[in-house]
């Protein structure tokens, strides 16, 4: 476990921008932007992935997976940044359960905060069916807009509850463009002192 890393997480529907804004963050702050479904599918192309079938039969039923493989994933490539000096993280759509949360700081340390981008399904539908990834037909993003709303919701909720509003999480509009949405979360990072 590591004490000594600052970890954002960075949690919002599909479609709301996550992987777009870690990106914008890690070019201007000078980190590490992990993405957990990037990382996943980056696991189910190795030829000696044991995780490899069970990746492939996730993505297709809309869900990432068991927690220990997620947040080994995840712990995996942490430590090899860490090896290379990088101690700052911006974590896209991971913990997206209440246990693999607390699992994941278990494991790999606290998560400094949330920010939660927020965004009408309407639009978040728009924008996946526009991005026209392999695994994003309609079938597939209403489930994982469903599974967003019934099992990451409960994370951000428990850590609102456990910490006052402004403290663990922060909710910030992604309704805009990608610009707009960048300066809405830079301002939330400056309130933090980030």
């Amino acid at each position: 476990m590591h004490e000594d890393l600052q970890i954002i997480s960075v949690l919002g529907p599909p479609g709301s921008g996550k992987g777009t804004q870690c990106e914008i963050l890690r070019k201007r702050f000078h980190c590490a932007h992990l993405s957990a479904g990037d990382l996943l599918r980056a696991e189910a192309q190795k030829e000696n992935s044991p995780w490899a079938a069970l990746i492939q039969e996730n993505i297709k039923a809309g869900k990432l997976g068991p927690r220990e493989m997620v947040v080994g994933i995840i712990k995996q490539e942490i430590n090899a940044l860490v090896e290379k000096g990088i101690r700052v993280f911006f974590v896209d759509g991971n913990p997206r359960q209440l246990d693999t949360a607390r699992f994941f700081e278990e494991q790999i340390g606290p998560i400094q905060f949330f920010i939660e981008l927020k965004c009408p399904d309407d639009v978040l539908v728009k924008r996946l069916m526009w991005r026209a990834r392999a695994d994003d037909d309609e079938s597939t993003i209403q489930k994982r807009i469903e599974t967003f709303k019934t099992q990451t919701t409960e994370v951000l909720q428990a850590y609102r509850e456990c910490h006052p509003v402004g403290h663990r999480v922060i909710g910030v509009d992604a309704t805009g463009d990608m610009g707009q949405v960048y300066r809405n979360v830079l301002g939330a990072l400056k309130a933090r002192s980030v």
